[in-house]
């Protein structure tokens, strides 16, 4: 009865006090990376006791974290781990009382991707409680900065990173909208881009960006084949235009017609035309220089083969040939599609 009323008298601080005094040391339980270290749960189940037999309560309170992707070799391959740096506050509550002692941490752990905010208040728990009640470490201890190894580990030389070749190039990372997305969406525009290697030579692309500058590229190349093929249509018709303006036809209509001509008297020509003695003949040479070249006409057997192409060998076809206006307009169709 009288120790019970000892231990209701007491302040917050003699009780935490009382704590201290009857933990002297604990045995290491646990093992990390060669080196023996005191488990949470070990610690906990001596201290737990202890506040729960004082009326203390120990609130833990996050106040800010940070992520930090850490990647690195293993003999097995490749490994990424989070790093998670975490600021806390723990509070001790007497519960009777109702008076708090407030004490600022921090800790950090490393883990897998969903566990190292876990394993930084973990290891922050456990090691505010052994260092705020002064619990022995010994050389053991993993926090000991003269530790020694739980077994002797053989002397190696440790491997430098692997440094890019003197005159190997290290690419710049793509990313969307970013200063260099954007410079090479001006030379999208400019027509300058036509293969991915361009791109790749310059740039470390990610599979997903590759896809979609895969299809800007096709996509580009396809509006230029159709603009080829529309600029190819109407030189034709301009040069059958030029034609029919520059060619006019001397034969006479009639033999009456004929005799006009010899006599040197206007006459109708076969078109019913009159024709004077200053009228010039058919002159194919001045169609104008520069016109397109004329396209090799397309035969039923190849225009059923490209019916059945997709939409770049279609505007091929439309572009390299000659045909009927039915047939383009059924090809021109189905490169819509």
């Amino acid at each position: 009865m009288e120790n019970t009323d000892k231990k209701e008298n007491l302040n917050l601080f003699q009780k935490l006090l009382e704590i201290q005094k009857e933990i002297l040391g604990l045995s290491k339980d646990g093992k990390s990376y060669g080196y023996d270290y005191t488990t949470g749960n070990k610690v906990l189940e001596h201290i737990k006791p202890l506040m729960n037999e004082y009326g203390l309560l120990l609130k833990q309170e996050v106040l800010s974290f940070s992520n930090e992707r850490q990647d690195y070799k293993t003999k097995t391959g490749n490994k990424s781990e989070i790093l998670t740096s975490v600021s806390m506050k723990f509070t001790w509550v007497d519960a009777e009382t109702g008076e708090k002692d407030e004490n600022l941490w921090g800790a950090n752990g490393q883990n897998d991707w969903e566990k190292g905010f876990g394993s930084a208040l973990t290891y922050g728990e456990r090691y505010f409680l052994l260092k705020y009640f002064h619990i022995n470490t010994d050389a053991d201890d993993i926090d000991n900065p003269n530790r020694k190894t739980s077994s002797p580990i053989p002397d190696k030389k440790v491997k430098q990173p692997q440094q890019p070749a003197k005159n190997e190039k290290v690419l710049i990372e793509l990313v969307k909208d970013s200063p260099e997305w954007n410079a090479l969406m001006v030379f999208f525009e400019e027509g300058k881009v036509t293969r991915m290697h361009q791109i790749t030579k310059q740039y470390k692309v990610s599979d997903k960006l590759i896809v979609e500058l895969q299809k800007m590229i096709d996509d580009s190349e396809n509006e230029k084949l159709l603009a080829e093929t529309i600029a190819n249509e109407q030189a034709e018709e301009s040069v059958e235009e030029v034609k029919e303006n520059i060619s006019v036809d001397l034969s006479p209509k009639t033999p009456e017609d004929a005799k006009l001509k010899t006599e040197g008297k206007p006459y109708l020509n076969r078109k019913g035309v009159l024709i004077t003695p200053d009228s010039k003949p058919e002159k194919k040479e001045e169609i104008p220089k520069n016109t397109t070249r004329r396209l090799p006409a397309l035969d039923n057997e190849a225009f059923e083969t490209a019916k059945k192409g997709n939409k770049t060998e279609i505007l091929k076809v439309l572009a390299g040939h000659r045909m009927a206006k039915n047939q383009r307009e059924e090809l021109e169709e189905l490169a819509k599609k």
